[in-house]
């Protein structure tokens, strides 16, 4: 409701109550917060948002209600996630116009080569030189570039310098052509402390929430084609490591008949993929959370095998193979 109008506002002992709330709540620890009191949580952070953000837009109106909780006595992680949106903010404004907060750009020019001089003036011209689709081509490059499996510092280094040749090294990401070196890599090094930004404060916030159910969520789900590969494979084994658990039970067999995957049909039944599902699916949720090093052991029909690990890793093989192939109308083909 605040957030579709502009006059609905809290007086000053509702706002005060809401402030204290938010740092109560965030001192607790995630194994005091129960799933009510999470969304209570992600309620009090986007209203609290809201306000400051009007304080933003209306200073002279609310600043003089608001003195005795300015923003350095919120939590550090609360001020991390306003400054992420700000953030987020100036990376979509079209306009070119809005200035990056001080807390941002210290961090910004610690991670500088202290021989790489760069003012305030320097980052916004380099911000000039990209929108949106030459951003997009910036994040490929860092994504693809080898360097960057060994170290950030390595890719900056890897960047050529005015006497190299760009079309070369750009060829695959002409809007980055004719931009100026230290440009690129004053972007290079702005995109990469934004993934730091949101990936610091991604706890905070509650991502299996549908759309419209949180406006920060909202907020960073935006930039989401900004976030590196390196970041999100980084969430991925996080998540991965969290939901797997070392079970009691007995590695399931599986029993392929090879014959019978050989003689191809039109729905994919007799494929060695098809088999496997038809004996895993229904325990499939715990099979694949599993820490086993091998999640079933193979048995192939008429065939005297003991599986060491290598009829496993052949099935696996034999199963990726059907995933590509026509015979398995899963997918799409492109």
């Amino acid at each position: 409701l605040m957030q579709a109008s502009k006059t609905i506002n809290l007086n000053v002992q509702s706002r005060d109550f809401l402030f204290h709330l938010l740092i109560d709540l965030f001192a607790c620890t995630k194994s005091m917060i129960s799933p009510t009191t999470d969304k209570l949580r992600t309620a009090v952070i986007d209203i609290t948002f809201l306000l400051l953000q009007r304080q933003h837009v209306h200073e002279s109106i609310i600043k003089q209600q608001c003195d005795k909780f300015q923003l350095p006595e919120f939590p550090e992680e609360f001020q991390n996630l306003l400054t992420t949106i700000d953030i987020i903010n100036m990376l979509l404004d079209k306009t070119k116009q809005q200035q990056y907060l001080k807390r941002f750009l210290e961090q910004l020019y610690n991670v500088m080569d202290r021989n790489f001089k760069i003012t305030d003036n320097d980052i916004q011209t380099s911000n000039k030189y990209f929108d949106a689709f030459a951003d997009l081509q910036l994040i490929s490059l860092m994504n693809e570039h080898p360097s960057m499996n060994q170290s950030f510092d390595e890719f900056i280094s890897a960047l050529p310098n005015e006497s190299t040749s760009h079309s070369t090294f750009y060829k695959n990401y002409p809007l980055l052509i004719n931009v100026p070196y230290e440009y690129i890599r004053i972007r290079a090094i702005l995109l990469s402390q934004v993934n730091i930004f949101i990936a610091i404060t991604i706890s905070t916030l509650d991502f299996s929430l549908l759309p419209g159910q949180s406006i920060l969520v909202d907020y960073i789900r935006m930039v989401k084609s900004y976030l590196l590969r390196k970041v999100k494979f980084m969430w991925l084994e996080e998540s991965l490591s969290k939901t797997e658990y070392r079970t009691d039970s007995d590695v399931p067999e599986v029993e392929f008949d090879t014959i019978q995957a050989s003689n191809h049909d039109n729905e994919g039944k007799n494929t060695m993929f098809n088999q496997a599902f038809e004996q895993l699916h229904e325990n499939a949720h715990n099979i694949f959370r599993s820490r086993d090093e091998r999640l079933w052991r193979v048995k192939y029909l008429d065939m005297d095998s003991i599986d060491q690990g290598g009829p496993y890793r052949d099935s696996i093989t034999a199963m990726c193979s059907d995933i590509c192939s026509s015979h398995l109308p899963l997918f799409v083909l492109c």
